[in-house]
């Protein structure tokens, strides 16, 4: 997969390349690969065209490429630990349900007493997680959920309002609007130290903006 990225981008520079040499600007070549160079990029090697630091712009564009892969980077790093301790949690939670619960209800059956709702409840759902038929509609409906974001998050209102609901939430809300606040900031720097006029520079940023 590496190797046939690797064949893939030398292909688009060579054609770069050609375009060049038969006379486009840099900047209206590399719009022609718009998976590889996004509007920032093409953006920013047009305002270097036109102020003549083609070398400078293509500097910042580096360093800004390198500290947008830092920050994902520690963006996994920080991540690493609560998801871990979320699934633990959640093994530990339905290890449980399915193996302790029983053990209990036998206990609670020698009394034969009317036990409390939220017991009732949790005896329930460890019988349904005991049953193997169980298990494919589980998975099932898992998936479905999955797959009904994944749709509804490809319209314009549900891209919004799943956005919407993940700034809310605890700990990781706020953890992504600082990331998408700093990826904003990172940009429109960039953007306006190459020298992109700064309605223009918000505008692509809008786009990158996530």
């Amino acid at each position: 997969s590496g190797h046939h990225s690797t064949a893939m981008l030398g292909a688009v520079i060579q054609g770069i390349a050609n375009d060049v040499e038969a006379g486009e600007t840099f900047s209206d070549a590399l719009r022609k690969h718009p998976r590889i160079y996004s509007d920032l990029f093409v953006s920013m090697i047009r305002a270097g065209e036109a102020s003549g630091n083609l070398d400078g712009v293509l500097m910042q564009l580096a360093e800004y490429l390198e500290s947008m892969e830092e920050l994902k980077r520690r963006i996994r790093s920080a991540m690493t630990y609560p998801v871990v301790a979320f699934s633990m949690i959640i093994l530990i939670a339905a290890g449980l349900i399915i193996f302790v619960v029983p053990q209990f209800q036998k206990i609670f059956g020698q009394f034969g007493r009317q036990l409390p709702t939220p017991t009732m409840i949790l005896i329930h759902i460890s019988d349904i997680l005991r049953t193997w038929y169980s298990w494919p509609i589980i998975i099932g409906v898992i998936v479905g959920i999955v797959m009904f974001l994944r749709v509804y998050g490809s319209t314009k209102n549900g891209r919004y309002n799943l956005d919407a609901l993940k700034l809310r939430m605890p700990v990781f809300g706020g953890l992504l609007r600082k990331v998408s606040i700093s990826r904003v900031t990172r940009t429109l720097s960039t953007l306006t130290k190459s020298g992109v006029a700064i309605l223009q520079a918000l505008e692509i940023v809008e786009r990158t903006a996530g």
